[in-house]
C-alpha cells in the first residue's frame, strides 16, 4: 500500500511581502522523469599572459629613510610681562589692616554677613555675603590668607570687583 504524500498548510505572507520559497515532496516514480539540468559552462578564456602575472612585489627596505639636513635654528627669547605690567597686584602683607575702613567699604558694597574663621594649619578665612538684585539671594566672596588682615584684604578687593560688574 502507498501513502499519498505528506501536505502542509499554507505559510501566511503579509501583503508586500516575498513569498518564502517553498519545499515540494517528490515521489521517487516522479524523480526519475524530471530532466536532467545541464552542466554550468565553463567561463569563456580571458587573456592567459594576463591571467599568469603574479602582482608585482612590494619593495621593502629594512632601513629608515634619510633624514633632511641638520639646520641650526637660534631661539627666539620671549618675554614675559610682570605681573604688574598685566594688572596684577599682590596683596599687601604684614601690614595692619584698618578694621574701621573694612567695614566701611563692607557696608558701601551692602554686605549682610561677615565671617572670619582660623584653620587647622594656621591660616584664615574671610567671607561674607553681598545682597543682590534678587530678593533673598546673596553673592558669598570667600578669601583664605596666612593672617586674617590678607584674607580680609583679598576678600575685600574680591567683593569690590564684583560690585563694580554688577553696575
Amino acid at each position: 500500500m502507498m501513502m499519498p504524500p505528506q501536505a502542509y498548510a499554507p505559510t501566511y505572507v503579509p501583503q508586500g511581502q516575498p513569498m518564502p520559497p517553498q519545499q515540494y515532496h517528490v515521489p521517487a516514480a516522479m524523480a526519475s522523469q524530471q530532466p536532467q539540468r545541464a552542466a554550468p559552462q565553463a567561463a569563456p578564456p580571458s587573456r592567459p599572459a594576463l591571467a599568469q602575472q603574479p602582482p608585482p612585489r612590494p619593495i621593502v627596505r629594512a632601513q629608515a629613510p634619510d633624514e633632511p639636513a641638520h639646520v641650526e635654528v637660534q631661539p627666539t627669547k620671549l618675554a614675559i610681562p610682570s605681573p604688574e605690567q598685566l594688572g596684577v597686584t599682590c596683596a599687601k602683607t604684614g601690614e595692619a589692616l584698618d578694621w574701621n575702613a573694612a567695614h566701611a567699604r563692607l557696608d558701601r558694597l551692602g554686605a549682610t554677613c561677615l565671617h572670619e574663621e582660623k584653620l587647622s594649619d594656621g591660616s584664615c578665612r574671610a567671607t561674607c555675603l553681598l545682597s543682590t538684585d534678587r530678593p533673598g539671594c546673596s553673592h558669598r566672596v570667600e578669601a583664605q590668607a596666612n593672617s586674617s588682615a590678607d584674607a580680609f584684604r583679598v576678600m575685600l578687593d574680591e567683593a569690590e570687583k564684583w560690585a563694580a560688574k554688577k553696575q
